[in-house]
């Protein structure tokens, strides 16, 4: 959300190449990636111990259960999945193949601009 909803309209306002804008947007996507797994990572632990320590919840609760509070914590539990699924995917699927092709564009984009002016 804070690349989304802070980063690229900043980028677009402030940067006028759109080259130095997705670079832009890359360097702090990279730096922001650790942040953002080390913040899911305490969110599902810290989840954990309230849902064994505090509710008294058990595996055998969680998987067996029944109630409004046990199937609330199961969609929490599938949101938070889905998430982690999400997440990896843009990390380390799509967010690569993306710097792949600007990469490729520029030098593309080199190479053309060193033979025209040849």
């Amino acid at each position: 959300m804070f690349l989304i909803m802070v980063m690229v309209p900043l980028s677009r306002r402030e940067i006028e190449s759109p080259e130095q804008a997705a670079r832009l947007l890359g360097q702090v996507g990279r730096r922001f990636r650790s942040v953002a797994w080390v913040s899911i990572v305490l969110l599902v632990l810290t989840g954990l111990f309230l849902a064994t320590d505090h509710w008294g919840i058990k595996v055998s609760d969680f998987f067996g259960g029944s109630g409004r509070f046990v199937q609330v914590l199961q969609a929490k539990v599938g949101i938070v999945a889905l998430i982690i699924v999400l997440s990896a995917i843009h990390d380390f699927v799509l967010g690569p193949r993306v710097t792949r092709q600007l990469e490729g564009m520029r030098e593309a984009g080199a190479d053309f601009a060193a033979t025209q002016s040849s």
